[in-house]
């Protein structure tokens, strides 16, 4: 809850998606590094994660409202964040990716038309992209969620979910959600 701004109400919504939907966002999608480090402190590249630029974008579309005030609010939005987010990464050349990316992404949007339309430009290349979930999204529909990881893995992409804590690791064992990637996120615990 770090941005600054009101709390967003459900009032914002519809006007907040209407400018998320027609908005420059390309030059607000960064690009952070995930490495995979090997015994002996040696490294490799595992992807390139493709996020937007939370703050900046709240300036652009509602620079009065904090688009965290409601988590619920929040994930309504960010379905739509999520298909301007494929619009932009499917008009690169994905045979020119030197490393493979990753994004994170509703399973209401892999389950969804514009990840279809994605996938036709991907192609072949999809063995290049991970596709984060949130431990979350996944936990507030097992079904879906079975759906989109079968769907994604047939298709040659790879599954990470994002969301655990070490405190999380005590109470399932994330083998059992059948991803090929987990991301773990340190805290003081």
């Amino acid at each position: 809850n770090s941005l600054p701004g009101d709390r967003m109400q459900p009032k914002d919504v519809a006007d907040i998606t209407l400018r998320l939907q027609t908005v420059e966002i390309e030059d607000l999608i960064h690009e952070q590094t995930a490495v995979v480090l090997h015994q002996g402190g040696k490294g490799d590249v595992l992807c390139k994660e493709q996020f937007v630029a939370m703050a900046a974008l709240q300036k652009r579309v509602a620079p009065n409202v904090n688009l965290f005030g409601s988590n619920w609010l929040f994930q309504y939005l960010t379905e739509t964040i999520d298909r301007r987010l494929l619009g932009a990464i499917s008009r690169q050349d994905f045979s020119y990716m030197n490393d493979p990316i990753s994004m994170n992404l509703n399973i209401s949007t892999v389950l969804g038309r514009e990840f279809q339309h994605f996938h036709q430009r991907a192609g072949e290349n999809s063995e290049k992209i991970v596709i984060e979930l949130q431990l979350i999204d996944v936990f507030s529909d097992m079904s879906a969620y079975t759906d989109a990881r079968d769907m994604l893995q047939e298709n040659g992409y790879r599954v990470l979910i994002d969301g655990l804590s070490p405190l999380s690791l005590q109470f399932f064992d994330p083998a059992l959600l059948e991803s090929d990637l987990i991301k773990i996120n340190w805290g003081q615990e």
